[in-house]
C-alpha cells in the first residue's frame, strides 16, 4: 500500500514582500555600489563624520548629502571614472572615496568594496600628476585618499598622498594670506580653504610622523590666520603642532 503523500507546505510569504536588505559583511564583499542603498551610504557619511570630519570638516559634504541619491544613481551606471579635466574632480569620486573609508572604519579593514571604490578613482588621481596647478575641490579629494591610505596602514601612500597636496598649495602660494585673498575674494569660500590647508598642516605631521618621514610644510611656508569657528579638536591640534 502506497504511503499518503505528505501534505505540501503553504508558502505564507507575500509575493510582493520586499527583499531584506543585503547584510552588512555581503555589501562589503561585492564589487559594485548595486546593492548599497541610499540608507547604506547616508550611514557610511555618519560614520566619515565621526572618524575624521569632527576633526577635519570637509565643506563639500553637506552638498554630498544633498545630492547623494543622484549620485548614488550615477556610481551604480558606471562606477569607474573618467579622467575630466586633469587636476579637478567632482562629488561623486569624493563620494566614492568617503565610502572606501567608511567601510575600512566599519569592518576594521580593508574589503573588496573598499579597494574597488579607490581603484575606480586612480584615474583621476593619476591624470593630475604633472599639473601645475589643481582645484581646491581636488586637492580636498588628496586629503580624503590619504585617509584612506592610513586607514589601512599603508602609511606611506597616504604620506605621499598629503606630500602632492601640501607641495600643490606651496606652489601656488595658497599658504600666504595676501595671495590667497586675491586668489579667492570671497569670504566664506576662502575661510573654508583655509581651514583645508589647516587641516592638511595637521595631516602633513601626524601622517609622516606615524610613517617616519619628514612632513613636508614647514612652520615659515606657513602665514594664514587661524581659521575662523574651527572645530575645537582641530584648534587645539593647530597649537599642539605649530
Amino acid at each position: 500500500m502506497d504511503s499518503p503523500s505528505p501534505t505540501p507546505i503553504e508558502d505564507r510569504s507575500s509575493p510582493n514582500e520586499p527583499a531584506q536588505p543585503a547584510e552588512a559583511w555581503e555589501i562589503h564583499s561585492e564589487t559594485s555600489l548595486e546593492r548599497f542603498s541610499v540608507e547604506d551610504a547616508v550611514q557610511c557619511l555618519d560614520t566619515f563624520q565621526d572618524v575624521f570630519g569632527a576633526l577635519h570638516p570637509l565643506p563639500q559634504l553637506e552638498k554630498i548629502r544633498l545630492s547623494l541619491p543622484s549620485l548614488l544613481r550615477s556610481a551604480k551606471r558606471s562606477l569607474w571614472s573618467q579622467p575630466t579635466t586633469p587636476g579637478h574632480c567632482g562629488l561623486l569620486e569624493m563620494l566614492k572615496i568617503i565610502l572606501g573609508i567608511a567601510l575600512v572604519a566599519q569592518t576594521g579593514g580593508r574589503t573588496k568594496l573598499s579597494d574597488t571604490l579607490y581603484r575606480s578613482v586612480e584615474p583621476t588621481l593619476v591624470s593630475a600628476v604633472f599639473q601645475h596647478s589643481i582645484s581646491h575641490d581636488f586637492r580636498a579629494l588628496l586629503l580624503l585618499v590619504a585617509m584612506y591610505h592610513f586607514s589601512n596602514e599603508d602609511l606611506v601612500l597616504g604620506s605621499r598622498a598629503i606630500m602632492y597636496a601640501a607641495r600643490t598649495a606651496v606652489e601656488e602660494g595658497l599658504y600666504r594670506i595676501e595671495k590667497l585673498s586675491v586668489i579667492v575674494p570671497d569670504e566664506k569660500e576662502r575661510q573654508a580653504i583655509i581651514r583645508q590647508l589647516w587641516s592638511l598642516f595637521v595631516l602633513d605631521r601626524q601622517f609622516n610622523f606615524a610613517a617616519g618621514l619628514p612632513h613636508h610644510l614647514n612652520d615659515g611656508d606657513v602665514d594664514l590666520p587661524p581659521p575662523a569657528s574651527p572645530p575645537p579638536m582641530l584648534c587645539r591640534a593647530i597649537l599642539l603642532m605649530g
